[in-house]
């Protein structure tokens, strides 16, 4: 598995359990700098941000998805993402998101596996939350099939544009005219 930068932000408006979300990076400024924007609108739209953390991640997980909104005149209402419930470890630079199912047990578990963390206290400060997310966690297998049909998708539409530039360069020598030139 490859590993990469993570932003994870975990947040909490109002009573509950916290929401949790998750951006990749290729590296670490990038992520601190969209971190850093984030929060500002966050803590602008009233939520607490519990967590804001760049850190090592080899999970997988798909696009943020904004809840369901009121729609336009004539706009239908978007559809609530679904929720998934996540057990959230955060080590050091590291993170480690475990799917739950129960809500009660998972709130229980944090509590437990926190408090344990901080009797053994090496040195490094393990947090935990049980929180929820819009986005679902991918399976490795999952995930080089979507980024595979995401190839797929833009090779089919560079063939296309390769396509459309050779028929205008065609209907170009018919008229006279020339074509710009395709670049390699």
């Amino acid at each position: 598995m490859d590993a990469f930068i993570l932003l994870v932000l975990v947040t909490l408006k109002g009573e509950g359990l916290p929401n949790v979300n998750f951006v990749r990076f290729k590296d670490v400024p990038a992520c601190e700098e969209r971190a850093e924007q984030l929060s500002t609108v966050l803590v602008k739209g009233g939520y607490k941000v519990l967590e804001r953390a760049c850190v090592m991640g080899i999970q997988h997980f798909t696009p943020h998805r904004h809840r369901k909104t009121k729609g336009d005149k004539g706009q239908p209402k978007k559809k609530a993402a679904p929720k998934h419930l996540y057990l959230v470890a955060l080590s050091g630079e590291r993170v480690l998101v475990m799917p739950r199912h129960d809500r009660e047990a998972c709130v229980k578990e944090a509590k437990e596996r926190a408090q344990k963390a901080a009797s053994k206290n090496k040195g490094v400060k393990v947090r935990y939350y049980c929180a929820v997310s819009d986005q679902a966690l991918i399976d490795d297998r999952d995930y080089a099939i979507q980024k595979r049909r995401e190839a797929r998708r833009r090779y089919e539409e560079q063939m296309k544009k390769r396509q459309a530039q050779e028929k205008q360069g065609e209907q170009g020598q018919k008229n006279g005219t020339t074509a710009p030139q395709r670049q390699q």
